[in-house]
């Protein structure tokens, strides 16, 4: 996906919703979340200016390190057709998230569908949140 019309979408074509890499085992749940707090919710204010996941602490000033909170990401990966509202709307969230802080942007890259005459986007992110590592949750 290029700047211009017509550079070849390597990334896209070889992305598993494409149909690329699909065989692959599933990966261990603990190695993606090992803390159980991806499905969680975002909580507001946060601390380090993203949003917490999982239980909000008691944060005291004097607390050791292990209980002190810290930045993570959740990655995500997308292809949307802009031609297409909901994924026109995706986008737009995405870069509002980024914009606001709390999100960063890994990859993005651009082809140009000169049948529809629209763009389609890989956009490759991660959401930042705050966690604090030994709090348990109903998942550890």
């Amino acid at each position: 996906m290029g700047e211009t019309p017509d550079e070849p979408v390597s990334a896209v074509e070889s992305h598993p919703a494409a149909g690329g890499n699909s065989h692959k085992p599933p990966t261990d749940a603990k190695l993606i979340d090992p803390f159980g707090v991806l499905n969680k919710p975002s909580v507001f204010p946060g601390h380090g200016g993203v949003p917490f996941r999982g239980p909000v602490p008691d944060l005291k000033s004097n607390d050791p390190d292990h209980k002190q909170p810290q930045i993570s990401v959740q990655a995500h990966v997308e292809i949307l057709s802009l031609e297409v509202e909901k994924d026109l709307q995706r986008y737009q969230e995405i870069m509002q998230i980024i914009g606001n802080g709390f999100g960063q942007l890994g990859a993005e890259e651009r082809q140009y569908d000169s049948v529809t005459k629209n763009w389609r986007v890989f956009v490759r992110w991660w959401e930042l949140f705050s966690y604090v590592p030994n709090v348990r949750t109903e998942n550890g």
